[in-house]
């Protein structure tokens, strides 16, 4: 169940959320791994410098142990020593100034805290210790707090404050790269909010405004490409609306003449002879071929219309023209009149064509 509804629940997820999540995880885990990377680095080096130094003033207590083996020939007593020397860095019995001293193999002979005093040390932490040589010989290790992961108030305070100030930074450049994050998202998001805006307009049948996103970028060449196509749907409507208007102009005159005709043989004012009736029958004729000819006209707009191409007389195409005009004008006080050429070109045309460009 939970495996079908997730992607569901992911597509539900807008754009902006999508970028802005992604985004702080990226800022997560790269800040995350900075300042694991940065803590573990300063930190060493911070340890690193204090065991130097503790070790630097460890040399003064390796010398009276080297010289009591060398007297002794065994450890037996040692503590004399390291009490004689006194406390060191915060107390010698203190975190930080712990002092453990071993064999060469690595077993504890003494240390100044029993509380962190080891069984063995391990091989690996024995090459960090310092060696006590006599006559050529390790005779024992010594082995100074840092090294044993112990260290005075000061300096635990001072690990304490390293990691706290990269933690301070690793926050502080999370929510500056989050804010900085939400801007850019705002802004790599606001040209899909105009085109869904926009085509939004667009299936609504807003298409008089322009598509507001442009560029040279991927975004805005799809705003280009969806304002060209804006255009075109406004080129086709328009197309539309010339086509319904010329197939309402084209079946009215037919309509017109013809009811024109026959109102004049009822009125008396021409007679229903065989001229007339045929002129009647001529427009019916005509009337129906407009009808059949609607799909021509949706050919024509995609300029696909066919032509039947044939010798015209012009002069009596426009005399019979212009017969149509006088009937449609009969009542109205209006004539028509016929001015043309003696002598018109020859013309190769579809004469119905041609009739539905005059009329």
């Amino acid at each position: 169940m939970f495996r079908k509804e997730a992607p569901t629940r992911i597509r539900e997820i807008s754009l902006r959320s999508k970028l802005f999540l992604g985004l702080a995880v990226a800022v997560f885990a790269s800040l995350g791994a900075v300042y694991w990377l940065a803590t573990n680095l300063l930190i060493s080096d911070a340890m690193g410098y204090i065991a130097a130094e503790h070790a630097t003033q460890a040399m003064g207590i390796k010398s009276s142990l080297a010289d009591y083996y060398a007297t002794n020939g065994s450890w037996s007593g040692v503590g004399n020593v390291f009490s004689s020397h006194g406390p060191s860095r915060g107390g010698m019995r203190g975190s930080g100034g712990m002092f453990l001293l071993t064999d060469s193999a690595g077993n504890v002979i003494y240390a100044t805290s029993s509380s962190a005093r080891p069984a063995k040390i391990s091989p690996r932490l024995r090459a960090r210790g310092i060696p006590i040589i006599v006559a050529g010989k390790t005779v024992g290790i010594l082995f100074t707090g840092p090294l044993l992961g112990q260290f005075t108030d000061v300096e635990a305070r001072l690990l304490a404050s390293i990691q706290r100030t990269v933690a301070y930074a690793a926050a502080i450049s999370v929510g500056i790269a989050l804010l900085i994050g939400i801007v850019l998202v705002r802004i790599i998001t606001a040209p899909f909010v105009r085109l869904t805006a926009a085509t939004r307009a667009i299936a609504a049948g807003d298409l008089a405004k322009s598509v507001a996103v442009h560029g040279d970028d991927e975004i805005g060449r799809l705003g280009a490409v969806l304002d060209e196509l804006r255009m075109g749907l406004a080129r086709s409507e328009g197309v539309r609306r010339r086509m319904l208007a010329d197939v309402a102009h084209e079946l009215r005159n037919p309509l017109a003449i013809v009811r024109a005709k026959i109102e004049a043989m009822l009125d008396g004012v021409q007679p229903a002879d065989e001229e007339n009736l045929v002129k009647v029958n001529e427009q019916l004729e005509h009337l129906a071929g407009l009808i059949d000819d609607l799909q021509d006209i949706a050919l024509a707009e995609a300029h696909e219309l066919p032509l039947h191409r044939k010798p015209v007389d012009l002069e009596a195409f426009l005399r019979g023209v212009a017969a149509d005009a006088r009937v449609l004008l009969s009542g109205t006080g209006k004539e028509f009149q016929l001015d043309i050429p003696p002598v018109l070109p020859a013309v190769t045309a579809d004469p119905q064509r041609l009739h539905q460009i005059v009329w």
